[in-house]
């Protein structure tokens, strides 16, 4: 297993990778310098120029191998919503058919081991900002999981009212 640790000051990111397969992807606190093996430079890149704010898009390798049908479709999907831009649960759950599986979504959403690159940040209710479980900080609260969220919304440009409440 090999690391990957990537930050700016407002994101940090470890990636998890297993022969050549992204097993893990978490999000805190940034700041801390980079690490990364040569192999893994590919890797490394995409999030590099995702904190640069140079490209947003992504072409990685995942290790899928514990996602249900249902997750892919769901992560699949999520992964055509541009960066600067959100969709709700019931959203999102249309375009996999339909609205009542709004729920099932924010389920997937939550079990999503590829944050960031599989953006289910860009998932946000329809009264409030939803969740966010893709943090690496031991025993946080899901408040504070959600100063994550909107770090990577303001990073890809999205400002929402529901953000008044997270410091800049």
């Amino acid at each position: 297993m090999s690391l990957v640790k990537i930050s700016n000051p407002d994101i940090g990111i470890v990636i998890r990778i297993e022969n050549g397969l992204i097993t893990r992807i978490e999000t805190g606190i940034g700041g801390f310098p980079d690490e990364f093996a040569h192999e893994d430079e590919p890797v490394y890149r995409q999030f590099r120029e995702y904190l640069d704010r140079k490209s947003f898009g992504f072409d990685l390798k995942y290790d899928e191998s514990r996602l249900t049908v249902f997750q892919k479709t769901v992560y699949r999907e999520l992964g055509k919503i541009p960066a600067g831009q959100t969709i709700t649960y019931a959203g999102l759950a249309e375009r996999i058919g339909g609205r009542k599986r709004a729920r099932a979504v924010a389920r997937a959403l939550a079990a999503n081991p590829f944050p960031v690159s599989v953006p289910c940040h860009r998932v946000v209710g329809t009264r409030g900002l939803g969740g966010y479980s893709g943090g690496f900080e031991p025993g946080r609260d899901p408040l504070r999981g959600l100063v994550y969220k909107v770090r990577l919304l303001r990073h890809e440009g999205v400002e929402l009212p529901e953000f008044a409440q997270f410091p800049r």
